[in-house]
């Protein structure tokens, strides 16, 4: 590799890569091999979990691919995207249902109307029944993030007031610290102004 950068480019300036290059343990500071799982001097595991997506439907899809993990963590900023993304595509099965009743109204196909607008509705609480599981593992994490048990889900049931104070219990940052649910979310907010 290195003669054939030296070849094509004229330089010295591509160095062939080292395999034995190291790395510092962040709790023991010893050097160990950079591809390492664990430090050999105190047992620190470098396993990292992996960053999530931050676009608004790539979390749908990162919530869709991890529906079965209740025991990470996931920042708060992925929540609310997956939670309005969500939101986004189950208004717009309802609104398309009542925008094809409403037509087959004005043309007097009542039939044609009141069949394919409960069909759109029926895919829309299909849709929700589907997405309940990521919701719930989606919403344990985010309560692992701020260092809560699952247990926190259970204030939704308190009549009237549960879900609102759910909703603000998910508005509240996580920790800035490794906790007992695994280490910070790698795609951490940096601003919510952004």
């Amino acid at each position: 590799y290195y003669n054939t950068c030296l070849k094509r480019y004229g330089t010295k300036r591509f160095k062939p890569y080292n395999r034995t290059m190291s790395k510092t343990c962040p709790s023991c500071y010893n050097e160990v091999e950079s591809n390492a799982k664990t430090c050999i001097h105190c047992g620190q595991s470098f396993i990292t979990t992996r960053a999530e997506d931050t676009r608004l439907f790539g979390s749908l899809r990162d919530a869709l691919n991890r529906f079965t993990d209740f025991n990470s963590r996931t920042s708060r900023m992925v929540y609310w995207r997956f939670f309005f993304a969500n939101l986004i595509i189950v208004f717009s099965f309802l609104a398309l249902g009542i925008l094809i009743a409403m037509v087959g109204f004005i043309f007097e196909i009542p039939i044609l109307a009141a069949g394919i607008s409960m069909l759109w509705v029926m895919f829309s609480i299909a849709y929700s029944i589907v997405m309940s599981l990521p919701l719930l593992a989606i919403s344990i994490r985010r309560l692992h993030d701020q260092d809560r048990p699952a247990w926190y889900l259970l204030v939704n049931l308190i009549p009237w007031m549960g879900p609102f104070i759910f909703l603000l219990l998910m508005l509240i940052p996580g920790t800035d610290y490794d906790n007992r649910y695994g280490p910070v979310p790698h795609n951490e907010e940096k601003s919510w102004n952004t």
